[in-house]
């Protein structure tokens, strides 16, 4: 389905189950934002771990903060991915027939995956924590070697229907142990419940870099 968004540009989405929603065309340039995150932030890359307590490395990521008019080039990093995360939003609330207005944070975690990396099969909110509504993943560049996203949805009792996925994507297609999964495209964004039954993986880097930006919509 085309979306005109803010700016009247038009954006695709593509509904992958109820509640799962993939947007495309949500950047203009993606190749600009991430040679500007490159160049222009002044902030170093930091190390990415999980935070799990465990010692795996999954590349590095840096924070991008409004400078609010200090900075023009930041501003610009700023202010296109808070435009395409606020488009998103709007339209898959008022799919979903949400009334209330979305309420994102207001910073911007660019995570960059390195070649031999992935994160396994999970969920964004455990049980007990009902800070998240909805969970996004924007994905930047598509310059690189598998890095899939699968889901795999859980019965409604919570079980899940099949096993959980291999993290190379190619066995886990052989396997058939997934639900449906996403190659995702420069300058997209995936829009999912944070919560069971929507468990999902995102699958081996096999060579390159990955850029994704997670963000959620808080209570």
């Amino acid at each position: 389905m085309k979306i005109i968004n803010t700016k009247g540009v038009i954006m695709d989405r593509e509904i992958l189950e109820e509640k799962v929603y993939y947007y495309t065309n949500v950047i203009e340039d993606p190749t600009k934002l991430v040679e500007a995150i490159e160049k222009d932030n002044k902030d170093e890359w930091g190390e990415w771990m999980a935070c799990s307590g465990q010692p795996y490395v999954y590349g590095t990521d840096k924070t991008i903060k409004p400078t609010e008019g200090v900075d023009e080039k930041n501003d610009y990093i700023y202010q296109t991915l808070q435009k395409a995360f606020d488009d998103v939003a709007r339209d898959y609330a008022a799919a979903q027939g949400i009334t209330e207005e979305p309420k994102l944070f207001p910073m911007y975690p660019v995570k960059k995956y390195m070649a031999g990396t992935f994160m396994g099969a999970h969920f964004d909110q455990q049980e007990g924590d009902e800070r998240l509504k909805v969970s996004f993943v924007m994905y930047l560049n598509d310059d690189y070697e598998g890095g899939e996203i699968s889901f795999t949805i859980a019965s409604p009792e919570g079980v899940l229907q099949s096993a959980s996925p291999e993290p190379d994507f190619d066995e886990a297609r052989e396997n058939g142990n997934y639900t449906f999964y996403v190659k995702p495209k420069a300058g997209s964004i995936i829009v999912f419940p944070p919560s069971p039954p929507y468990h999902h993986t995102a699958h081996l880097v096999k060579s390159g870099y990955k850029y994704m930006v997670p963000q959620h919509w808080i209570h």
